[in-house]
């Protein structure tokens, strides 16, 4: 289960950086506006919406990209639950790691079914197809 706590604070952190991201977004595009002289428009909710949800999914890429290529996969919170994955040599491949990122932000958008899955078969619906291994001490996943 410490597996399925690493991706719950990961999809808090990567949530997060959405949101600032966002707000940076937002804030640049009314000064923008201002400074152009423009009224300031009301949004309409849809498009608020969308860019909230694009923001998200490339800040959540990014974030598996990078943790993927730096840190061999280990993100922050596989590091702060002592979760590890080995996936060998495979990590070095670039077509693996954007294929695995590109997994990890579908699971994360879709978060509560992949905590069920998890759940049900102890392993993330993407394990397989990115050959992954989870090595975990089972007396520290009993306790």
């Amino acid at each position: 289960m410490r597996r399925l706590g690493a991706a719950a604070i990961d999809f808090i952190i990567s949530y997060e950086l959405s949101m600032i991201v966002y707000g940076m977004i937002i804030s640049g595009w009314k000064m923008f506006r201002i400074i152009s002289g423009r009224e300031w428009e009301k949004c309409s909710y849809l498009m608020v919406f969308i860019l909230v949800f694009v923001v998200y999914i490339l800040t959540n890429f990014i974030y598996s990209v990078f943790f993927d290529s730096l840190f061999q996969g280990l993100t922050l919170g596989k590091k702060i639950t002592g979760c590890r994955i080995y996936v060998g040599e495979k990590q070095k491949n670039q077509n693996w790691i954007i294929k695995h990122a590109l997994l990890r932000t579908a699971a994360s958008i879709l978060y509560v079914l992949t905590a069920l899955y998890y759940i049900k078969l102890y392993k993330m619906p993407y394990d397989r197809i990115c050959s992954m291994d989870e090595k975990q001490d089972l007396q520290n996943e009993e306790k």
